[in-house]
């Protein structure tokens, strides 16, 4: 609901910036449990916790009249500018959030503790196990995994290293030697174990590379799901694992990796809802687009008939979504 409030929030405020006479500002659907009336407009909390929606007069043709604070009265460039400020809120309420945890709590980094080794890697036959941790390599310190990375990575290929490794309140000296694996020398372990390390100015840094990467992640995630090289029903959840995955991650990691987690979610909505689908951001921006190219605008028939589909579109998908959430949670 928080999320979903900074979405209407940004559409909420930048109508109201162009003068846009909005009507309603409701967090959910349906019928409303609790609403106040303010000024011209009335906020409600409703009964279906599934979206929101912020009214602005004269969404419709038909509403507008002359009405000079109806929506479509407005430039396109202003309504393209209060659709795109839904998404953008969110983008920045995402990026805040990752500051936040990184800020606050510290900056997360992998340690030097081995989680999981390669079968037949050259770990495993050195004799490295699971929950050692390495703290050493050729005699430099290593505290984590991006550390020990990139001392293997920089050493050639066909000779050995030297390993110091903690085990069971044991010192070990172990030999390794690296193998190339996707053109980098490798030894063949993974890294799982957090910590947080506090650095304020680094955290500035580390965040903004976070986001980056997470929008990116997430871009990529979408274009694979719509080209069909990650199938929809492995990776499509909808609100019960979300609800689900959130307790878990409060739980095990506390708020630093919940505030991440609500950040990743922000990020995922913000960028949803820029695709070119009909009643998304991205569907209206996509047909005001194309009004500004043929300089007059759709017939109303036709953008009714284009929201219709985009509504029982995503009908569709939130029911297939819900279908596979409770169908995870029976299986385990």
């Amino acid at each position: 609901m928080v999320i979903i409030a900074v979405h209407e929030l940004g559409h909420f405020l930048f109508a109201k910036n162009f003068d846009v006479e909005v009507s309603n500002f409701s967090i959910g659907f349906g019928p409303s449990i609790f609403s106040k009336k303010i000024g011209e407009t009335k906020y409600a909390i409703s009964l279906i916790p599934l979206g929101g929606y912020v009214k602005m007069v004269g969404e419709l043709d038909d509403e507008s009249g002359n009405n000079p604070r109806s929506y479509n009265s407005k430039p396109r460039w202003q309504r393209i500018l209060i659709l795109l400020a839904g998404p953008g809120f969110n983008f920045i309420f995402g990026t805040i959030l990752v500051f936040l945890s990184f800020g606050v709590f510290g900056i997360p980094f992998p340690t030097s503790k081995i989680t999981d080794i390669e079968k037949d890697s050259p770990a495993a036959v050195a004799g490295l196990k699971e929950d050692d941790k390495i703290l050493e390599i050729d005699g430099i310190k290593v505290a984590s995994s991006a550390e020990v990375i990139d001392a293997i990575s920089s050493k050639k290929l066909g000779g050995k290293i030297n390993l110091k490794v903690a085990r069971n309140g044991l010192n070990l000296n172990i030999e390794v030697a690296p193998k190339l694996f996707n053109g980098r020398p490798r030894i063949g372990v993974s890294f799982g174990e957090m910590i947080r390390i506090k650095n304020f100015s680094k955290s500035i840094m580390a965040g903004t590379n976070y986001t980056v990467l997470a929008i990116s992640g997430i871009s990529n995630g979408i274009y694979s799901i719509l080209t069909g090289q990650i199938a929809l029903g492995n990776s499509l959840s909808g609100p019960v694992t979300i609800v689900n995955t959130g307790s878990q991650i409060k739980s095990s990691g506390g708020w630093a990796d919940l505030l991440l987690f609500v950040a990743l979610l922000n990020f995922n909505l913000g960028l949803i809802n820029l695709l070119p689908i009909p009643i998304l951001d991205g569907g209206n921006i996509a047909t005001l687009l194309v009004e500004s190219a043929i300089r007059r605008p759709l017939n109303q028939g036709v953008k009714v008939g284009l929201q219709f589909v985009g509504l029982a579109l995503l009908l569709g998908i939130m029911i297939f979504a819900t279908y596979n959430d409770i169908s995870r949670l029976l299986k385990k």
